[in-house]
């Protein structure tokens, strides 16, 4: 079954475990520092187990929007593209991906090379 933003934020507020989240948190930031990706493109919140709870995550405060806002707010341009309300925009994908599968993974440059090239055509 698939799920719409909303309807997943629903999900995660019934089931989540935030205990088991902070112990993804860490296990996340430490990939993507192994990897390369944190701090430059990736930026995972640390989490403060000791404080953290069963019902409630305590962990560093970064700035900047909520994840699950950013990805309305470019499903909102996204769907606009297409002259689709974000709700029907969502409903569209979610009968693609169930006819079609999920696409492939991204497989071009990163957002650090895409800005690399950006600044480097923005000098000619």
């Amino acid at each position: 079954q698939l799920f719409t933003l909303g309807e997943l934020e629903r999900q995660f507020e019934l089931e989540f475990d935030y205990r088991q989240e902070a112990a993804n948190l860490l296990e996340v930031g430490a990939n993507m520092r192994k990897h390369g990706f944190s701090p430059r493109e990736v930026v995972v919140p640390r989490p403060y187990p000791s404080l953290t709870t069963e019902r409630m995550l305590v962990m560093e405060l970064l700035p900047g929007r909520k994840l699950l806002d950013g990805l309305r707010e470019y499903g909102k341009v996204l769907a606009e593209k297409e002259g689709l309300s974000l709700e029907e925009w969502e409903e569209a994908m979610r009968v693609r991906i169930e006819e079609q599968g999920i696409p492939a993974r991204y497989d071009g440059p990163s957002a650090q090379q895409i800005e690399l090239i950006r600044r480097l055509l923005a000098l000619r």
